[in-house]
């Protein structure tokens, strides 16, 4: 256990740290520009923007390293970071204190909170300790059929005929119910727009998948 006080006098220093960055302009929100660079790459079946945008992984351990990997996915310079993180240390004791991000430059993208900031702020606040990080080449070592894929996926994929128009039914009737407890319009809005352009009919697909197994099956 922590000492009361340890902690304590960690997450003043954090907020204080953090109040300074901001106002310093070292941390800032990631932007539409940020999010629009990620909005062509698909990452199970949604736009890896909306996801990071609107899909608050706050309360799902562990969920930053999906979130890291794939806005790792969308920048041919980023690097995947992982490690464990002092406030999560805190919060969740040890076994629970990883956390995920990538860098691009001097900068450091944390998919939790949304932000940028420069990269000593964010050690200096969130003090990493194993910290590993995974380039684009060395990603690719284990994973290059993985990474192609994803990369190689567009729009036309999640069509009628696309060779993930299915992926569809895993991960959009969540999203719906996502969708429909949140308060956010502008949530509710992209994703109308997103399912419009990938032409989504839960039933109409689902009699697709039927086809398409009769089909393979004769």
């Amino acid at each position: 256990m922590f000492d009361s006080e340890e902690k304590t006098k960690y997450f003043a220093r954090m907020q204080a740290l953090i109040k300074m960055g901001i106002e310093n302009k070292n941390i800032l929100q990631f932007d539409e520009v940020f999010y629009q660079k990620m909005s062509h790459t698909y990452f199970c079946g949604l736009p890896v923007s909306m996801d990071i945008k609107y899909l608050n992984p706050s309360m799902r351990i562990k969920k930053c390293y999906e979130r890291s990997l794939s806005m790792f996915l969308c920048f041919d310079d980023a690097i995947l970071v992982r490690g464990d993180t002092k406030e999560l240390e805190f919060k969740n004791g040890k076994e629970y204190a990883g956390h995920g991000w990538i860098e691009i430059g001097e900068y450091a993208y944390d998919p939790t909170s949304l932000c940028k900031y420069q990269k000593d702020i964010y050690y200096e606040i969130y003090c990493p300790t194993n910290v590993q990080k995974t380039n684009k080449e060395d990603y690719l070592i284990d994973n290059r059929e993985f990474y192609e894929d994803i990369k190689n996926t567009t729009l036309e994929d999640f069509l009628k005929g696309g060779r993930k128009r299915f992926d569809l039914l895993i991960i959009i009737p969540w999203i719906l119910l996502e969708a429909n407890k949140s308060q956010n319009e502008d949530f509710k809005r992209e994703l109308s727009q997103y399912l419009i352009s990938v032409d989504y009919d839960e039933k109409q697909i689902s009699r697709e998948l039927k086809m398409a197994l009769e089909k393979e099956n004769h």
